[in-house]
């Protein structure tokens, strides 16, 4: 099967259709997948868990293989015409992974939407590894339960004590380091993503985001916004609980924008909330007051619960 596959994608490679070559990695990542699972009921649930672990790192591994590719093929379709942007297929929070991106032609739209497909299972089950592999699987946690600072009051809004330093994000973008290109000076590099990855929770944290960022950027390519927006929201909601306020706002923001021009005025008014509770302590009144304002127009009250009109 592995000589069959990789005979098909040589010849798709020569033959330059790239859609057709993804839809072969998807069936053959399902193939193997199931081949790796075969005969579990027979082994002892020690082997049974060994056995399931490592078919989900060789599929996230697999997946993660195609999207460092793909960087290659979309970094070789924008070198004529943004030379300046070619940092723009590197996932870290340095690049702006989550704007708007410009036009792509069919072909890259599709050749993204079937990137972001794999890069989805790889998702779920590295979840799943985390589930297996730590103690307790931070992300799952956060999914489950409402945010810590819904259960207490905000504290009372100071203005004044947000210095510029802090509206600016100075020690954000202190924590922007890049992380290592799949592409070296033109030839591509293999990027392992699970290395060092179920260690630790840090680690687990690290290689989750850098999983969701390069889903989220296909998304945004493939034009499937709502499906990049509500993985963002999840991104941002990870960042406000480890206290980056001002991550969490470049999500939230680009959420909104998603959410308000599909009138999902309920997704619209939480993320709202959220982007407020963000920014009253991080960034400049104005744009503070900015944000309150959007809470009460006419689409948002229809849909607000009455404690937050009253208040």
């Amino acid at each position: 099967r592995r000589y069959l596959f990789a005979r098909e994608i040589s010849l798709l490679f020569r033959m330059e259709k790239p859609v057709e070559l993804l839809v072969r990695c998807q069936a053959f990542v399902k193939t193997m997948y199931a081949i790796m699972l075969r005969g579990l009921r027979e082994l002892t649930e020690d082997q049974q868990k060994e056995r399931q672990r490592k078919a989900a790192m060789w599929v996230v591994q697999f997946s993660w293989d195609i999207k460092c590719a793909s960087d290659y093929y979309f970094k070789r379709g924008t070198e004529g015409s943004n030379a300046d942007s070619d940092d723009r297929s590197v996932d870290t929070f340095s690049s702006d992974l989550y704007s708007t991106q410009s036009q792509v032609g069919q072909s890259d739209e599709a050749v993204a939407s079937k990137i972001s497909e794999l890069l989805e299972v790889a998702r779920l089950l590295l979840m799943e590894l985390g589930d297996a592999n730590l103690d307790s699987n931070p992300l799952r946690v956060l999914q489950k339960q409402l945010p810590s600072d819904l259960s207490k009051p905000w504290p009372p809004w100071a203005p004044e004590k947000i210095s510029s330093e802090d509206a600016d994000g100075a020690d954000w973008k202190t924590k922007k380091a890049k992380a290592p290109s799949c592409l070296q000076k033109g030839a591509m590099e293999r990027q392992f993503l699970l290395e060092n990855s179920l260690s630790s929770k840090d680690g687990f944290e690290e290689k989750y985001l850098e999983l969701c960022a390069a889903i989220i950027k296909m998304s945004r390519k493939a034009k499937r916004r709502r499906f990049a927006a509500r993985l963002q929201a999840e991104v941002g909601e990870y960042h406000l609980n480890k206290g980056d306020f001002q991550s969490a706002i470049t999500c939230f923001k680009q959420v909104l924008k998603t959410y308000r021009l599909d009138q999902w005025d309920r997704c619209h008014f939480w993320r709202l909330f959220r982007l407020a509770f963000c920014q009253r302590t991080t960034a400049e009144p104005t744009e503070y007051l900015k944000t309150l304002v959007s809470c009460f127009s006419p689409r948002i009250t229809s849909v607000a619960p009455e404690k937050a009109l009253i208040a």
